[in-house]
C-alpha cells in the first residue's frame, strides 16, 4: 500500500511538470509570434484608414512630453538591417502602452522601435505595445 501511494504521488508530480513545461512552451512560442518584425511599407501606412492596425519599425527621431514620438519609418534589408526610408511617423506613445524588450526610458531619440497600434485618422498611430530592438536592429546608410 505505501509503495502504491508513492508511485500515485510520483505520478501527479510528472504530470504537474509536464503540465507546467507544455504550458511554457505554448507561452513563449505565442510570445515570439507576437514578436515577428513589422514589414510595412511606405503606402501601406500612408493608406490606413482610422482604427486600422498598424505595426511600423521606426528610428526614434523626436519625443516630447505628452508622448507624441516622431521617426523614420524603416525598410527590411535583411534580417537585421533596415535602411531609413522618407517616411515621418507620428505615434502617441502613453500610459498604459506594453513595452516588450525595454523599459519606457529606451522610447527615446535614436531608439529603433517596432510600434503596434491603430491608425488615428489624423496621419498618427495610438501605440498599444512597443517593441525596442535597439540593440538587434542595425540601420545601414
Amino acid at each position: 500500500m505505501c509503495q502504491i501511494g508513492r508511485a500515485f504521488i510520483v505520478s501527479i508530480v510528472l504530470v504537474a511538470v509536464v503540465g507546467a513545461v507544455g504550458y511554457l512552451a505554448v507561452d513563449i512560442t505565442g510570445r515570439a509570434m507576437q514578436m515577428q518584425p513589422a514589414k510595412t511599407d511606405a503606402s501601406a501606412f500612408a493608406a490606413a484608414k482610422v482604427g486600422a492596425p498598424l505595426k511600423a519599425i521606426i528610428q526614434i527621431d523626436t519625443k516630447d512630453e505628452e508622448g507624441l514620438v516622431a521617426g523614420h519609418l524603416l525598410a527590411p534589408v535583411t534580417e537585421t538591417t533596415y535602411r531609413k526610408t522618407a517616411t515621418l511617423v507620428y505615434a502617441r506613445v502613453q500610459p498604459p502602452v506594453r513595452i516588450i524588450m525595454g523599459t519606457p526610458g529606451d522610447v527615446k531619440p535614436g531608439a529603433i522601435a517596432q510600434f503596434d497600434g491603430v491608425a488615428d485618422g489624423a496621419g498618427a498611430m495610438t501605440v498599444r505595445r512597443v517593441v525596442i530592438l535597439t540593440p538587434y536592429i542595425h540601420v545601414a546608410s
